[in-house]
């Protein structure tokens, strides 16, 4: 979890590709402030899961689940009116192995291909 970026997201840094595993990065900002949209990624190893918000000011909460097998954690961003301003985020433990690529089911699905060819760079 990360912030003070201006605006919040979620984001997957492509670890996979050298070996890792894929990392997940809650990003929420700003807190008491209004946002300001400046959305530029230079890093082609790192995508969004989803567009960036700016809309409102609005803080992140990570929920830990370990009471199954597969123990979990949900990434939330939370708006000024207490809404979820991104789709459900969870992330499994099982997800996390070296060489498997899980952040190909964490975007729309239209999005894989345009992801791929515009990282296709950071191999």
């Amino acid at each position: 979890m990360s912030g003070d970026d201006d605006e919040a997201e979620i984001k997957a840094i492509l670890m996979s590709r050298e070996g890792g595993y894929d990392l997940y990065e809650l990003v929420s900002s700003p807190l008491a402030q209004e946002p300001t949209p400046d959305y530029t990624e230079d890093n082609e190893s790192i995508i969004a899961i989803e567009e960036p918000y700016t809309d409102t000011m609005n803080f992140g909460r990570l929920t830990f689940d370990m009471s199954e097998a597969d123990a979990k954690v949900s990434l939330k961003v939370i708006n000024v009116f207490g809404e979820s301003v991104f789709p459900d985020f969870e992330l499994r433990a099982s997800e996390l192995s070296n060489r498997k690529a899980s952040w190909k089911n964490k975007v729309p699905k239209e999005a894989v291909a345009h992801i791929e060819a515009r990282t296709a760079s950071a191999l």
